[in-house]
Protein backbone atom coordinates (compact mmCIF):
# COMPACT_ATOMS: atom_id res chain seq x y z
CA UNK A 1 0.00 0.00 0.00
CA UNK A 2 1.42 3.40 -1.07
CA UNK A 3 -1.75 5.71 -0.97
CA UNK A 4 -0.73 8.45 1.59
CA UNK A 5 -4.48 8.77 2.70
CA UNK A 6 -4.82 5.50 3.73
CA UNK A 7 -1.55 4.98 5.62
CA UNK A 8 -2.38 8.47 7.48
CA UNK A 9 -5.85 6.43 8.89
CA UNK A 10 -3.79 3.20 9.56
CA UNK A 11 -0.92 5.29 11.55
CA UNK A 12 -2.76 7.55 12.92
CA UNK A 13 -4.94 3.96 14.70
CA UNK A 14 -1.85 2.92 15.55
CA UNK A 15 -0.35 6.17 17.24
CA UNK A 16 -3.82 6.69 19.37
CA UNK A 17 -3.74 3.26 20.63
CA UNK A 18 -0.52 3.87 22.44
CA UNK A 19 -1.13 4.07 26.27
CA UNK A 20 -0.16 7.17 28.31
CA UNK A 21 2.92 4.86 29.69
CA UNK A 22 4.25 3.99 26.27
CA UNK A 23 4.05 7.69 25.30
CA UNK A 24 5.93 9.07 28.27
CA UNK A 25 8.69 6.38 27.77
CA UNK A 26 9.34 6.66 24.33
CA UNK A 27 9.31 10.16 24.47
CA UNK A 28 12.11 10.20 27.66
CA UNK A 29 13.69 8.16 24.85
CA UNK A 30 13.38 10.42 21.99
CA UNK A 31 14.59 13.28 23.64
CA UNK A 32 17.43 11.52 25.12
CA UNK A 33 18.27 10.28 21.41
CA UNK A 34 17.89 14.41 20.50
CA UNK A 35 19.90 15.51 23.73
CA UNK A 36 22.56 12.82 22.33
CA UNK A 37 22.58 13.23 18.17
CA UNK A 38 21.89 17.39 17.98
CA UNK A 39 23.96 20.43 18.67
CA UNK A 40 20.98 22.44 20.47
CA UNK A 41 23.66 25.05 21.71
CA UNK A 42 23.29 28.66 20.20
CA UNK A 43 21.01 27.53 17.79
CA UNK A 44 17.49 28.87 16.96
CA UNK A 45 15.40 25.88 16.96
CA UNK A 46 11.94 25.19 16.61
CA UNK A 47 9.79 22.55 18.82
CA UNK A 48 6.34 21.85 18.79
CA UNK A 49 3.81 21.72 21.33
CA UNK A 50 2.66 17.52 21.50
CA UNK A 51 -1.17 16.53 21.39
CA UNK A 52 -2.84 13.35 20.56
CA UNK A 53 -0.29 10.90 21.33
CA UNK A 54 2.86 12.48 19.58
CA UNK A 55 6.19 11.73 20.68
CA UNK A 56 6.73 15.00 23.11
CA UNK A 57 10.10 17.08 22.61
CA UNK A 58 9.53 19.25 26.37
CA UNK A 59 12.64 17.76 27.57
CA UNK A 60 14.85 18.82 24.86
CA UNK A 61 13.17 21.97 24.64
CA UNK A 62 14.38 22.84 28.09
CA UNK A 63 17.64 21.46 27.42
CA UNK A 64 17.90 23.55 24.78
CA UNK A 65 16.75 26.69 26.46
CA UNK A 66 19.28 25.93 29.23
CA UNK A 67 22.44 26.17 26.47
CA UNK A 68 21.27 29.04 24.84
CA UNK A 69 19.22 28.50 22.51
CA UNK A 70 16.48 30.45 21.18
CA UNK A 71 13.45 28.02 20.75
CA UNK A 72 10.36 28.69 18.79
CA UNK A 73 7.17 27.13 18.12
CA UNK A 74 4.61 27.32 15.17
CA UNK A 75 1.71 29.42 14.86
CA UNK A 76 -0.99 29.35 12.49
CA UNK A 77 -1.81 32.49 10.80
CA UNK A 78 -5.79 32.33 10.64
CA UNK A 79 -6.16 35.09 7.75
CA UNK A 80 -3.86 33.54 5.15
CA UNK A 81 -3.89 29.68 6.88
CA UNK A 82 0.29 29.61 6.72
CA UNK A 83 2.28 29.15 9.87
CA UNK A 84 5.00 31.04 11.27
CA UNK A 85 7.39 30.61 14.28
CA UNK A 86 7.04 32.61 17.50
CA UNK A 87 9.34 32.67 20.23
CA UNK A 88 8.87 30.73 22.89
CA UNK A 89 9.45 32.24 26.78
CA UNK A 90 7.51 29.89 28.94
CA UNK A 91 4.44 28.02 29.05
CA UNK A 92 2.73 30.91 30.97
CA UNK A 93 2.86 32.43 27.58
CA UNK A 94 0.85 30.30 25.42
CA UNK A 95 -2.93 29.97 24.10
CA UNK A 96 -5.23 27.17 22.26
CA UNK A 97 -4.92 27.50 18.67
CA UNK A 98 -8.54 26.16 17.06
CA UNK A 99 -6.46 22.93 16.68
CA UNK A 100 -6.02 22.92 20.19
CA UNK A 101 -2.39 23.46 20.36
CA UNK A 102 -0.50 25.26 22.77
CA UNK A 103 1.07 28.57 20.81
CA UNK A 104 2.59 31.50 21.76
CA UNK A 105 0.67 34.63 22.49
CA UNK A 106 3.40 37.00 21.11
CA UNK A 107 3.25 38.24 17.53
CA UNK A 108 6.91 38.47 17.02
CA UNK A 109 7.62 35.83 14.28
CA UNK A 110 10.79 35.16 12.46
CA UNK A 111 11.11 33.03 8.91
CA UNK A 112 11.47 29.62 8.48
CA UNK A 113 14.57 30.09 6.74
CA UNK A 114 16.31 31.95 9.98
CA UNK A 115 16.38 29.13 11.75
CA UNK A 116 18.98 26.47 12.08
CA UNK A 117 16.33 23.48 12.84
CA UNK A 118 13.14 23.07 12.73
CA UNK A 119 11.50 19.65 14.52
CA UNK A 120 8.68 18.50 12.63
CA UNK A 121 5.72 16.23 14.38
CA UNK A 122 4.50 13.77 12.11
CA UNK A 123 2.24 10.69 11.45
CA UNK A 124 4.30 8.52 9.22
CA UNK A 125 7.88 8.79 7.33
CA UNK A 126 9.56 6.53 5.03
CA UNK A 127 13.09 5.28 4.42
CA UNK A 128 13.79 7.74 1.53
CA UNK A 129 12.96 11.15 4.04
CA UNK A 130 9.10 11.16 2.77
CA UNK A 131 6.91 12.58 5.72
CA UNK A 132 2.99 11.97 6.25
CA UNK A 133 1.63 14.78 8.33
CA UNK A 134 -2.19 15.39 9.29
CA UNK A 135 -3.18 16.45 5.83
CA UNK A 136 -3.26 20.20 6.42
CA UNK A 137 -0.22 21.36 4.80
CA UNK A 138 1.05 23.81 7.18
CA UNK A 139 4.85 22.66 7.53
CA UNK A 140 4.63 21.55 3.69
CA UNK A 141 3.47 25.28 2.40
CA UNK A 142 6.01 27.15 5.57
CA UNK A 143 9.06 24.99 4.39
CA UNK A 144 8.43 24.94 0.20
CA UNK A 145 11.62 26.98 -0.28
CA UNK A 146 13.33 24.00 0.90
CA UNK A 147 12.07 22.15 -2.28
CA UNK A 148 14.82 23.96 -4.32
CA UNK A 149 17.18 24.06 -2.35
CA UNK A 150 17.64 21.14 -0.07
CA UNK A 151 21.25 22.29 1.94
CA UNK A 152 19.91 25.73 3.23
CA UNK A 153 19.15 25.93 6.74
CA UNK A 154 16.73 25.15 8.62
CA UNK A 155 17.68 21.10 9.11
CA UNK A 156 14.41 19.76 9.21
CA UNK A 157 14.15 16.47 11.52
CA UNK A 158 10.82 14.80 12.50
CA UNK A 159 10.48 13.22 15.39
CA UNK A 160 8.45 10.08 15.53
CA UNK A 161 7.89 7.12 17.04
CA UNK A 162 9.66 3.28 15.68
CA UNK A 163 6.03 2.32 14.49
CA UNK A 164 5.61 5.22 12.48
CA UNK A 165 8.23 3.72 10.05
CA UNK A 166 6.41 3.04 7.01
CA UNK A 167 6.88 1.35 3.38
CA UNK A 168 7.98 3.65 0.73
CA UNK A 169 5.04 5.86 -1.00
CA UNK A 170 4.28 8.34 -3.14
CA UNK A 171 4.81 11.99 -1.88
CA UNK A 172 2.71 14.19 -3.58
CA UNK A 173 4.12 17.63 -5.39
CA UNK A 174 3.53 20.19 -2.29
CA UNK A 175 5.66 17.55 -0.01
CA UNK A 176 9.05 18.45 1.53
CA UNK A 177 10.79 15.78 2.60
CA UNK A 178 12.85 15.22 5.96
CA UNK A 179 16.51 15.64 6.51
CA UNK A 180 16.42 12.94 9.53
CA UNK A 181 14.24 11.79 11.89
CA UNK A 182 14.70 10.43 15.40
CA UNK A 183 12.65 7.63 17.36
CA UNK A 184 12.89 6.35 20.53
CA UNK A 185 15.23 3.74 19.07
CA UNK A 186 16.72 5.11 16.15
CA UNK A 187 18.36 7.97 14.29
CA UNK A 188 17.87 7.84 9.86
CA UNK A 189 19.24 10.09 8.03
CA UNK A 190 18.59 10.97 4.66
CA UNK A 191 20.45 11.91 1.92
CA UNK A 192 18.25 14.20 -0.03
CA UNK A 193 20.63 15.58 -2.59
CA UNK A 194 20.03 13.72 -5.03
CA UNK A 195 16.67 13.62 -4.46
Amino acid sequence: MNDKHQLRDILLEKRNNLTKEQVNNASKLLNENIIKTIELNHKKIAFYKSIENEVNPQLALAYAINNNSECYLPTILRETKNMSFVEYTNEKNLNLNKFLIPEPISTNSIPASSLDIIFVPLVGFDSTGNRIGRGAGYYDRALEFKKNNRESNPKLIGLGYELQLTENFSAESHDVKLDQVITEKNNYEFNLVDS
